[in-house]
């Protein structure tokens, strides 16, 4: 059940605005309370941003300075007692730049360290768009005020349907749909290759779906999915991948999924657990992060995977986010694997050359159209494989090298865009990898027939996950109208892995 579907957890201003509007209650004596915080400045660095986000790491001191500063008498709250949103209405944290027309952002506050990248310091962080264009090697300045007026609302809109699936909507389009729930194959019966945890359907900015369900070519493959091909706990062996007659499954944890919503991002965050037997093997939490890209023909979001292992016989209490704890800081934004611990619990995943985040792209990228099976037959291919498959005729695959669907197979590559015809359309998907993933850049692995493909880390040795070192995944994903575009993929997978460098001067 969706627990928080109702009360709308609306930590875009958890924290810094109740904070805030604690801080404005000092001040209510003036009668149009407008606070400057201190000013922040954006550094480009060596690439031109285009509405970039942007995260800022930092803590309410970072910011306000001494909290006792910002105490009621009777009403004062730390940043996540959770707040009353009564409280927050009337009060608002904004952008204000300096120079230029004085344009003004939304700002948003993440008060969880949910992303690999965010777990080295342990703080939130402000997060927004940096908006239009900022030329390479220059700056911009903006001041954060504190401002009366009513908080802004969410930029996309989270329905809860039928008690299984999260819709996204954003301006009432369809974005995407993740399914915390089983989805069965026939509605009301049972079948072995039902599944829940993934995302399906996946809608371009036009309004065609570009993900695959229940393909009858792999039934298994679906949607955006993650899933192993193979995990060994001590002397138990599966695989969560092919569903059928494995015992191997993912599901939802009993705590049910939650939603942060604000302005400039809204996060879907989902619990789940490796089901073997009946047993829990490992727990997961996956949050999603859509970001509010003022840009037409364009959806952007990221995706964060976190696994555990946990004991069988006595699993551990339900994974949370307030519950991610770096075991030791880390030094960089990159992964560094730590050697076990000797009570460690232990998730070997061996050397197999798929596996790990995937994509399931449409059947109808298949080229079952009967010019497809002909040009397909002209070329040498027999009628049999034709009429399933003419993917050289239907798909149009670009990865960061210049590499296609058949170059790219088994190469690293830091992006991998992955497109087809939707009617009288064209539209897709790029998947961004990040350097705190193990292994980046992480090998690809692109079906030579069918619309799927993954990153897998796997492919040329093994890897260990253990309690005490659990695994963190991150992606960013580009969902556009039309072909590949090389210049604006190389765009957003530079903002998110060398992103422009942010100061903050406080205001004493």
């Amino acid at each position: 059940m969706l627990i928080t579907i109702r009360q709308v957890t609306r930590y875009a201003v958890l924290g810094f605005i109740f904070l805030a509007s604690s801080t404005a209650c000092t001040y209510a004596e003036k009668e149009d309370a407008q606070i400057v915080l201190g000013t922040f400045t954006v550094d480009a660095g060596d690439y031109d941003r285009m509405n970039t986000p942007i995260r800022f790491q930092c803590s309410p001191p970072d910011i306000f300075g001494d909290l006792s500063k910002f105490r009621r008498p009777g009403h004062y709250h730390f940043i996540d007692d959770g707040a009353e949103l009564g409280l927050l209405r009337d009060y608002h944290l904004t952008l204000v730049e300096q120079g230029g027309d004085g344009g003004r952002s939304a700002v948003q506050w993440s008060g969880k360290a949910d992303f690999a990248w965010e777990m080295a310091s342990q703080k939130g962080a402000l997060i927004w768009i940096l908006k239009g264009k900022t030329p390479k090697n220059s700056s911009r300045s903006f001041k954060l005020v504190l401002e009366k007026g009513p908080v802004y609302t969410g930029a996309f809109s989270v329905e809860d349907v039928e008690n299984k699936s999260l819709l996204v909507k954003k301006d009432g389009r369809s974005v995407l749909q993740y399914n915390y729930g089983i989805i069965q194959q026939t509605e009301g019966k049972t079948g072995p290759y039902d599944r829940g945890s993934y995302i399906h359907p996946v809608w371009t900015p036009s309004g065609k779906v570009i993900t695959g369900d229940f393909s009858p070519e792999h039934i298994h493959q679906r949607g955006i999915f993650f899933a192993w091909t193979k995990a060994i706990f001590g002397e138990v062996e599966t695989e969560f991948w092919g569903l059928g007659e494995s015992e191997g499954r993912i599901l939802a944890d009993d705590f049910g999924p939650s939603i942060i919503e604000g302005p400039v991002f809204t996060s879907l965050v989902i619990c789940n657990k490796g089901v073997v037997s009946g047993k829990t093997y490992f727990k997961e939490i996956w949050v999603v992060r859509l970001y509010a890209l003022d840009e037409e023909g364009m959806w952007l979001f990221d995706v964060y995977v976190r696994q555990v292992p946990t004991n069988p016989e006595k699993p551990d209490r339900i994974l949370r986010l307030d519950a991610i704890t770096a075991p030791t800081p880390l030094p960089s934004e990159v992964q560094k694997p730590q050697e076990p611990s000797e009570d460690a619990i232990l998730m070997v995943l061996p050397k197999v050359y798929y596996g790990g985040m995937s994509f399931r792209g449409t059947s109808k990228w298949l080229g079952a159209d009967s010019r497809d099976v002909a040009r397909a037959i002209a070329r040498g291919v027999e009628f049999k494989d034709a009429k399933w498959l003419s993917p050289d005729v239907s798909l149009d695959v670009l990865t960061d090298a210049g590499w296609n669907r058949k170059s790219g197979d088994r190469n690293p590559t830091r992006w991998i865009d992955y497109t087809g015809p939707l009617g009288d359309d064209w539209g897709g998907l790029v998947m961004i990898d990040h350097p705190s993933n193990p292994r980046y850049p992480t090998p690809l692995r692109v079906h030579p027939d069918l619309p799927y493909f993954c990153y897998a880390f796997t492919q040329n040795q093994p890897y260990t996950i253990s309690s005490n070192d659990p695994l963190n995944l991150v992606y960013r994903f580009l969902i556009h109208n039309g072909h590949p575009k090389q210049e604006i993929n190389e765009r957003f997978a530079r903002d998110f892995t060398e992103p422009p460098k942010v100061s903050w001067r406080r205001l004493k």
